[in-house]
């Protein structure tokens, strides 16, 4: 895991544009052409949600991500990358040993899809319960997800995940 400061953001996030051909895709979403699409977007988000529900259960599931997956979560102040998914693994425990933890994720968007790879956007709201010795503490986070997908023997799965966390709450409760 590598962990850097950093002062400036992500790429950007909006992927829409293209610099090769300096075109930009106007069109508020991605048009399906076959029912492949239809399916394969279906499972791009039951991926999605088995990822969000296995990090609220404390398993962060190896299985669900490429052997070459990368994660990228940029905090504002710092940046923590990990690559391959044992790495991936290992780091989300850190995220998921809380007390309590919910993810909540909507707005899930193709960006671009193929027959093999496709990228999304989505949001989320995270919240993680920290148990102090003084009592405690709530963390509540916003986040814009972009995530590439890789399809492999048939299965989708997560080869690439940036996460830029746009708002960070904390707030203390005392023992009682």
């Amino acid at each position: 895991m590598t962990i850097t400061n950093n002062n400036t953001n992500l790429n950007q996030l909006n992927t829409n544009h293209n610099p090769e051909t300096n075109t930009t895709n106007l069109a508020p979403y991605f048009t399906f052409t076959n029912i492949q699409q239809v399916l394969d977007v279906a499972n791009l988000q039951q991926l999605v949600a088995q990822l969000y529900a296995n990090a609220d259960a404390g398993n962060a599931q190896a299985l669900l991500y490429t052997d070459d997956a990368q994660t990228v979560f940029d905090f504002g102040d710092r940046v923590v990358t990990a690559n391959g998914k044992e790495e991936i693994v290992a780091g989300l425990k850190n995220f998921t040993n809380q007390q309590t933890k919910f993810h909540l994720a909507g707005q899930f968007r193709v960006l671009d899809l193929t027959e093999t790879t496709a990228k999304a956007m989505h949001y989320a709201q995270v919240t993680f319960v920290h148990k102090t010795e003084e009592g405690l503490l709530d963390q509540h986070l916003s986040a814009v997800l972009e995530d590439d997908y890789r399809k492999v023997n048939g299965v989708w799965l997560a080869s690439r995940r940036a996460v830029k966390f746009v708002i960070q709450r904390q707030a203390a409760q005392p023992a009682a």
